[in-house]
């Protein structure tokens, strides 16, 4: 009885002891068939660069070696561990889908560390297991190089630095204090940005200032990167010129001033100053009141007859101003010279009905007639102070002729008089 009980402890034993077959648990089976239908066939890829823990500029091109019976590869780069914030690039579900060995993400992303991984897909569109991720380091730390303005003084304000890879725009700031407090142009929220690695500010600086500038490279997804070491200069604005006056008439007779000037770089229009005093004071003051644009002005009423100084300065876009530049002297004078009137002649030497001519003289809008009665000395031009009604005339024309005024209202005329007098008519008899 003992020796049977032996046996059958035995026979259960070995049962216990015997593996259990895949045949005896059908839903083990079951899962190890769809494990090898998901890929189970499909070994996970090897990455080959860039190498885990590299730090980049840009994002680079990621390589791995190729799977047998692959036909395609899901790429993924997230900014986490757990592949929780994939970086959406012609993704589809959360991947890139290549049939190379390689990929490249054709956004710019900013600096921070990164991780990625890779998976193969076979032609039943089942994949396999996923690649050990790797660490990127993306750090765009490269920073632009100043060029010019840099600690020295400066006529024509261009900002020039060398070019940054990677970067499609420059954010420029110039400041007049080192810590870019105190914006000049632009401002925090509308910031000066330009594709070029040159800018030529449109608002004038002043000038005898320092001021403080750098450039920030900007990349194609906006993201900023370091910003150059700052530079300083101070603007000094030259605005001497050369200045002359020119007369528009040859004539000797009239002189019509075109004062004149060679352009100042930087300057927004400019101021002309004549003076009959040399000091130019504020009382002696003949022109100009305004501004101009252009390089030249000409007077637009007459001067007097005088000695005249005139300078011109130079105006910024917020209307600083130059320094005064004196052009040469000058003297007004209008018909000094001898004749005074040319061609001055009578009709005839008596007549009872004079006409006096004379040819234009340039300059001039009125004319002034004077007579004087012939005396045995001479004529006796104090006659013309005495009663300048009658020996005083003035025209427009280049012709006299009395108009028959009367001498002293004597009743006596120079030269006939207009109409003859009116006779008394005889009386007519009756009944005509």
């Amino acid at each position: 009885m003992r020796a049977r009980t032996s046996l059958v402890l035995a026979a259960l034993l070995a049962l216990l002891l015997v593996p259990v077959s895949h045949a005896l648990l059908p839903h083990a089976s079951q899962s190890a068939k769809r494990h090898a239908a998901k890929g189970g066939k499909l070994r996970a890829p090897s990455l080959q660069s860039p190498r885990n823990g590299a730090s980049v500029q840009a994002l680079p091109t990621f390589a791995w070696a190729a799977v047998s019976k692959a036909t395609t590869y899901q790429f993924q780069l997230s900014a986490d561990k757990r592949f929780a914030s994939v970086i959406q690039s012609f993704i589809h579900k959360g991947s890139i889908e290549t049939p190379n060995t390689a990929a490249t993400v054709d956004k710019a992303v900013p600096n921070g560390t990164y991780y990625w991984r890779v998976r193969a897909v076979s032609t039943s569109n089942s994949s396999g297991p996923w690649s050990s991720a790797r660490k990127l380091v993306k750090a765009w730390t490269s920073a632009p190089q100043l060029v010019e303005p840099i600690g020295s003084a400066t006529q024509v304000p261009v900002f020039k630095w060398a070019s940054v890879p990677y970067a499609v725009k420059y954010q420029l700031t110039v400041a007049t204090d080192p810590s870019f407090a105190n914006q000049v142009l632009g401002t925090d929220t509308s910031p000066v940005t330009t594709q070029g690695t040159a800018y030529t500010p449109s608002v004038p600086l002043d000038s005898g200032v320092t001021y403080y500038w750098e450039v920030t490279p900007i990349d194609a997804a906006g993201h900023k990167g370091t910003h150059s070491q700052p530079a300083w200069f101070t603007y000094a604005w030259p605005t001497g010129t050369t200045a002359e006056v020119t007369d528009l008439n040859a004539d000797p007779r009239v002189f019509d001033p075109l004062f004149s000037w060679t352009a100042v770089p930087g300057a927004a229009r400019y101021e002309v100053e004549v003076n009959s005093a040399e000091g130019f004071p504020l009382g002696s003051k003949w022109c100009c009141t305004g501004t101009t644009i252009g390089t030249s002005l000409a007077p637009t009423k007459a001067l007097a007859n005088n000695r005249y100084y005139w300078r011109v300065r130079a105006l910024d876009a917020k209307g600083n101003a130059g320094v005064w530049n004196e052009g040469p002297s000058f003297t007004k004078a209008f018909d000094s010279v001898t004749p005074s009137i040319p061609e001055l002649t009578v009709n005839a030497a008596e007549t009872s009905t004079p006409i006096v001519t004379w040819n234009p003289v340039p300059g001039a809008s009125l004319y002034q007639v004077q007579l004087a009665p012939y005396r045995p000395l001479g004529c006796d031009w104090s006659q013309v102070g005495k009663n300048p009604a009658l020996y005083q005339a003035e025209t427009a024309t280049t012709a006299w002729t009395p108009l028959g005024t009367a001498v002293g209202g004597s009743g006596n005329h120079i030269g006939p008089p207009a109409w003859p007098r009116a006779q008394n008519a005889p009386r007519l008899p009756s009944g005509f």
